[in-house]
């Protein structure tokens, strides 16, 4: 038992691996940009850290939609139930495609505003 437990959390830590990877990759790219837009002043600087928490917000919302779906997905093509895997893959990508679209919706109507 203490075997397989300990293939299990092998099996995790493999698997995080890109989900870590690509989560620091990201944050090391904002980073770059806040320094690049940093040089051409404070106005700049103000407008990438006034935006950049709404679009981290909207991000992170469409990507645990992603993964919530990806999971049952999964799920259901692990369990050789690939008729239904699809469907979920389907009601996934309308599902996700409506809240981005709604959030677009929201992003439009505070751009002009916000700042």
């Amino acid at each position: 038992m203490k075997k397989e437990k300990k293939q299990q959390i092998n099996n995790v830590i493999k698997l995080s691996i890109p989900a870590i990877l690509t989560q620091l990759a990201t944050i090391a790219m904002q980073y770059i940009d806040s320094a690049m837009v940093g040089r051409l002043g404070e106005n700049a600087s103000a407008a990438i850290g006034l935006v950049s928490t709404t679009t981290w917000l909207f991000s992170g919302i469409l990507s645990a939609l992603a993964v919530g779906f990806s999971v049952q997905i999964a799920y259901h093509f692990g369990a050789k139930e690939y008729r239904e895997g699809r469907i979920v893959l389907r009601h996934g990508l309308i599902f996700t495609s409506l809240i981005a679209f709604i959030l677009l919706i929201i992003g439009c109507s505070i751009a002009y505003p916000l700042p």
